[in-house]
């Protein structure tokens, strides 16, 4: 019984959503790099849910200062992943609570979009910081 559950678990997790789980820095913000402060993200088993974590506090968009946030995932597939940040107070243009997408780049990195922005570009690239321990 635990090998079926084992392998429809293993069937049912695509393999492209491994990308956006990881440890990450970035270099804008300067404190958020992966020597510094390095951000873990992991997907909840469902894949239904993303969660960011750093070991030291940053600054949210609300000013405070915080180590942990997450999300509902609302779209995803090869290329991006797309989530309504917890508690998300800002508005897009049409009075909507603004969206995250999560865009794959070469060599395991992603920037940001919002619904928040204008179309063109993405945010500063997040780097996977590879001599960080793996996630469990």
């Amino acid at each position: 019984m635990i090998r079926l559950l084992t392998l429809a678990y293993l069937v049912a997790t695509p393999l492209w959503a491994e990308p956006f789980s990881g440890v990450f820095g970035t270099d804008d913000p300067p404190e958020e790099t992966c020597a510094q402060n390095p951000m873990t993200q992991t997907l909840s088993p469902d894949r239904r849910r993303i969660s960011f974590h750093w070991d030291r506090p940053v600054e949210s968009y609300t000013g405070a200062m915080i180590t942990d946030f997450g999300g509902t995932i609302t779209a995803m597939d090869a290329q991006s992943l797309t989530f309504l940040r917890d508690n998300e107070t800002r508005l897009d243009p049409d009075g909507a609570l603004i969206l995250w997408t999560m865009h794959l780049l070469p060599g395991g990195a992603y920037c940001y979009t919002s619904t928040g922005w204008p179309e063109e570009g993405c945010g500063p690239p997040y780097l996977p910081c590879l001599d960080a321990p793996p996630i469990s």
